[in-house]
């Protein structure tokens, strides 16, 4: 089997992050300041993530580092793995006090605790959900053309 084969959905989810931090804004962040995409995933998956370092967002250079709990506040994206060693219900906690980190994750119910944006499989296929009222807590924007594309959700129908 052919490594693309072997780690299909991991590339295609890496593809997902890259899009959505093409499709977010974050309004307090200095223009010559670089996006940090933090990743919290095996060794493996962080590899797959590596092809985006360097590319532009927004005109910013994407830098991808590893996540670790010293450079929580300087990232302007989260992405946490189903087969890290993080913990969903500790990174709440953290997540509630920053406001301008896009957090994104493949494990279950993530939107619905705290993190904006979730993706999930139905069908054979990746999808994701935002949840709207994070969303609006935080000091980020995402574009429109992601509500037409995911599953929303609200606190209230949680």
């Amino acid at each position: 089997m052919a490594q693309e084969d072997e780690h299909r959905i991991e590339i295609i989810t890496a593809g997902y992050v890259y899009n959505f931090a093409r499709l977010a804004v974050w309004p307090d962040l200095p223009k010559q300041h670089p996006i940090k995409l933090c990743i919290s995933a095996q060794p493996y998956f962080f590899d797959i993530f590596r092809q985006f370092s360097g590319k532009k967002v927004a005109g910013r250079a994407l830098k991808i580092v590893e996540y670790s709990e010293q450079i929580h506040n300087d990232c302007q994206i989260l992405f946490i793995d189903i087969n890290t060693p993080v913990k969903i219900q500790n990174e709440c906690k953290k997540l509630k006090l920053s406001s301008n980190v896009l957090t994104i994750s493949n494990q279950p119910n993530f939107s619905r605790n705290c993190g904006i944006i979730g993706l999930f499989e139905e069908d054979n296929r990746l999808r994701f959900e935002i949840n709207i009222d994070t969303i609006k807590k935080s000091n980020l924007r995402l574009s429109s053309y992601l509500y037409k594309l995911a599953r929303i959700l609200r606190n209230k129908d949680l």
